[in-house]
């Protein structure tokens, strides 16, 4: 039995976490895991202010999240990867990490198809890849942070 609902969802992100950590030999399933993670990891903090126990609002976990790239990065990914078009009157805030366009891409290290091996983000907005699975550790650890110094952990 869980705590609080919100530690249903944070034990959800560890599993997907898990998965994209241990991918297999399927490239769409490995990919769809990415997406999961992504989105699940984004909506965290809904599961947050929306569970009473955690004395926490929508208003206190956006200005909570505000100076965490990494979740920033993960909300644009979480976005684009679950609406076709993405209603900016939806989001926490203005943010230029999340107003650009972020994709999920492959690297291919050599001529077979098994050569695709790693998974990046493409963060317009600084024009650089960030490497799927680092992102997704530092979002983890970034809610690790965030939940502790709020005595949610």
């Amino acid at each position: 039995m869980y705590r609080n609902r919100y530690h249903e969802q944070l034990d959800r992100v560890d599993r997907w976490l898990d998965r994209i950590k241990h991918p297999g030999e399927d490239r769409t399933e490995n990919e769809d895991f990415l997406w999961a993670f992504f989105q699940n990891c984004w909506h965290l903090k809904d599961w947050i202010a929306d569970d009473p126990a955690s004395g926490q609002s929508g208003d206190d976990m956006d200005k909570a999240i505000e100076g965490y790239d990494s979740l920033r990065v993960v909300q644009g990914l979480a976005l684009s990867g679950k609406h076709l078009k993405v209603d900016s009157s939806k989001r926490p805030a203005k943010d230029p990490r999340v107003d650009k366009a972020l994709v999920l891409g492959r690297i291919h290290l050599g001529r077979e198809e098994s050569d695709w091996i790693s998974y990046v983000a493409y963060d317009a907005s600084a024009n650089e890849w960030i490497p799927a699975l680092e992102l997704a550790e530092q979002a983890v650890k970034d809610w690790i942070e965030i939940l502790t110094e709020k005595g949610l952990l």
